[in-house]
């Protein structure tokens, strides 16, 4: 930024005076001072963080014409419900009928119809993918199986290969669903699963070959492009499901390998371990700009945030707030799960409308730069399946208030700052 007012300093001026600046210039100088200070976690959303007893969920979807929260678990192949209203309190725990279970990964609420969307696998086996959308009944506490599909095979040609990971569901009621094990994409339409060619090997570029985990987090733009994480080369492919082609996006600023990922508004919600990073793209995600991040790190505690899901919608079409399920990877690859809890996070938008702020408009707080604070007494009641617990008031952590991020926020505000108070002075004087 200061290169480029010297630069127009030094080449406009006529004067020899270093602080001659044309009024063109003036307003060049206070646009980019304006802009140059980039969004702050503590600006973006603010974090707190609800015991969930007999964890390991990972499928999270938000089912507004009920509100409730619904989750998939990793071990126990149910179902359950929680209100929003309450602490995020179990209401009801759904066991599947038919012998089709959730894998506990990727969860959807289709809701012009209310069924529930869900992948199927073996999980540990990272083998037996597949489809299944259900009807929760809460009278019986059944998740009833309306339809099932399994994967085809691309080593032997049987049924029920690959990691069914992430789904979604357009309006039109098409399913879309990731296969990490072996890069590919398939689509659910009238009553038939195919799988989408994809013309480019993209998902299948891994940064460890000893273990193969590409497509993962999967969103569709309003053009109908599909946006895929890539969590093996932590890359955010873009691909067009009538062609096929597949491509890398190009993010300009900072970004990461995701695990969910979230679309809204024309922009994209990357999930990973510690982080939400968001991104915003002009011309339908070649190309893609960071707008900040959040920090969500809970990773001290042995927890990786793994998928989220919207909350209620404001009135610009933007998230009021994002949930976010933490797993505690280290055990279902280690000694196994056990009972302690693990957590649900939800991410609140600290602008008034309840919207991330829109690129180059100057964004509000209301965290303070305040430092983690930690309820003590025992007051919510949270619990999943069939167990019940009386557990901790809710930690709300600021994202943002770790000293790195204010840090670096405070060199590039005085940055900015030193640009419009230079272009001020050069108006005075011209």
């Amino acid at each position: 930024v200061v290169f480029f007012y010297l630069k127009d300093t030094i080449n406009s001026s006529s004067e020899n005076s270093p602080v001659f600046l044309p009024s063109k210039m003036y307003f060049r100088s206070l646009s980019v001072g304006l802009l140059v200070a980039p969004f702050t976690n503590a600006q973006l959303g603010e974090l707190a963080t609800y015991p969930i007893i007999g964890g390991y969920h990972e499928g999270i979807a938000f089912d507004e014409a009920n509100n409730r929260l619904l989750l998939s678990s990793l071990v126990s192949n149910s179902i359950i419900s929680l209100d929003p209203d309450n602490d995020y309190a179990l209401l009801n725990t759904y066991v599947p009928d038919g012998g089709v279970n959730p894998s506990g990964l990727g969860l959807k609420v289709e809701e012009s119809t209310g069924h529930v969307h869900a992948t199927i696998s073996t999980f540990s086996a990272f083998d037996n993918g597949g489809y299944a959308k259900y009807d929760l009944q809460d009278d019986t506490g059944t998740a009833v199986l309306a339809e099932t599909y399994n994967m085809t095979c691309t080593i032997n040609g049987t049924s029920g290969c690959g990691l069914a990971n992430d789904v979604i569901v357009t309006d039109e009621g098409v399913a879309y669903l990731t296969d990490s094990s072996n890069g590919r994409i398939f689509m659910v339409e009238n009553g038939a699963m195919e799988e989408v060619n994809i013309s480019d090997p993209t998902l299948l570029d891994w940064v460890d070959p000893t273990f193969p985990f590409g497509s993962n987090g999967l969103v569709m733009t309003e053009e109908g492009t599909l946006l895929v994480a890539n969590s093996g080369a932590g890359t955010l492919v873009r691909i067009d499901p009538e062609t096929g082609d597949a491509m890398n996006v190009e993010i300009e600023g900072e970004s990461g390998g995701g695990d969910g990922l979230l679309y809204a508004n024309k922009r994209v919600y990357i999930i990973t371990g510690t982080t939400i990073y968001i991104l915003e793209s002009s011309d339908d995600w070649m190309t893609a700009n960071s707008l900040g991040s959040i920090d969500i790190d809970k990773s001290a505690d042995g927890e990786s945030a793994a998928t989220g899901a919207f909350g209620p919608m404001d009135e610009n079409g933007d998230p009021i707030a994002i949930y976010v399920t933490y797993v505690r990877f280290g055990d279902l690859f280690g000694d196994g799960p056990n009972e302690d809890p693990s957590t649900l996070g939800v991410v609140t938008f600290s602008s008034s409308a309840g919207s991330t702020p829109a690129p180059g408009t100057e964004a509000t707080t209301t965290t303070g730069g305040a430092t983690e604070a930690t309820g003590d007494t025992s007051t919510t009641t949270v619990a999943t399946d069939a167990t019940v617990a009386t557990t901790e008031t809710p930690t709300t952590a600021a994202p943002g208030s770790a000293e790195p991020n204010n840090s670096a926020n405070g060199m590039y505000f005085g940055f900015g700052m030193f640009v419009v108070g230079l272009s001020v002075l050069s108006m005075v004087q011209h």
